[in-house]
């Protein structure tokens, strides 16, 4: 199912969708903000690095979904989980690892979610182009 580039393209898309949307659900029934940032992370977390894999054990090579991926993860993902863990306690909104504020990393992790579903997109839209190729006579 996940071998047909096009089908995992969207499956990767609507994962992430359905990430999003679980994050929200996360933070509007968990109360505490550290408690509920840390699980949405944790949620990003795994539907990433299931994404990479999954692309990874597919495609073979370095797609734009791969490189969106671990573009995100490292300069999102993982940070705000640190800064998370490193200030347990304190509002994410004051919490600070190395010098670099969490509410800011936050505030740039939407743009780089943002590439990395562009990157999917990028990635199902070249699939699509190199199968209407083949179909050409």
């Amino acid at each position: 199912m996940l071998t047909n580039p096009i089908f995992r393209y969207r499956f990767f898309l609507g994962l992430e969708l359905a990430v999003v949307v679980a994050v929200i659900m996360i933070f509007k029934f968990i109360e505490d903000r550290t408690v509920a940032g840390t699980v949405a992370g944790m949620t990003f977390l795994i539907s990433t690095t299931l994404v990479m894999v999954v692309e990874w054990l597919q495609a073979r090579r370095l797609t734009w979904t791969l490189a969106g991926g671990a573009i995100f993860m490292a300069l999102s993902v993982l940070p705000i989980l640190i800064i998370r863990s490193a200030n347990w306690g304190l509002p994410f909104e004051e919490a600070e690892f190395m010098g670099i504020r969490g509410a800011w990393l936050h505030k740039i992790s939407n743009y780089v979610f943002l590439l990395f579903l562009v990157g999917i997109f990028i990635s199902l839209q070249k699939e699509r182009i190199r199968q209407l190729k083949r179909r050409q006579p």
